[in-house]
């Protein structure tokens, strides 16, 4: 028997695991009906305005797949590139190390539409580059708008 074979998925059940006991441990104090209270409480225009916001988001986000595509000369389909950036970043942002676990995802992904890893490289880098310029933007602008909120963080 190779315990090689079993090794990571010993590892995944493991993180889960804790993972499970971690999030019990830390909301034993919370009761459910605390948890629907505050569920409810919350407006459905709030409600409306979140899912908004998270569509608006990916749609950004699979933007910048879209732009870094046109850069380095591939051409993929809309539908495809879409998908691909939701799955990404919806796991990715959820696993963590979203750069290295987004590049995995992303070069098995367009690793079928023919990119080589060099290209599935500059893409990632361009995604970043443009996440954090789009971040820088969003922040200023906030700022432009919105300059007492910096009060909320000077303590």
């Amino acid at each position: 028997m190779n315990w090689r074979r079993y090794f990571w998925p010993v590892v995944g059940v493991a993180a889960v695991v804790f993972s499970l006991w971690l999030l019990l441990h830390e909301l034993r104090g919370i009761s459910l009906d605390d948890v629907w209270d505050g569920i409810v409480a919350i407006p459905a225009r709030g409600w409306v305005l979140a899912a908004l916001s998270s569509i608006i988001a990916y749609a950004s986000l699979a933007g910048y797949d879209h732009i870094a595509l046109l850069h380095i000369g591939r051409r993929v389909s809309w539908l495809f590139v879409t998908l691909c950036s939701f799955t990404t970043y919806a796991l990715s942002h959820n696993i963590g190390g979203s750069v290295f676990s987004g590049a995995v995802i992303r070069y098995r992904a367009y690793g079928t539409r023919g990119l080589t890893g060099k290209d599935v490289g500059i893409l990632v880098a361009i995604c970043w580059i443009t996440f954090v310029l789009s971040t820088i933007l969003v922040s200023g602008l906030v700022l432009v708008f919105e300059p007492e909120i910096i009060d909320r963080f000077s303590g």
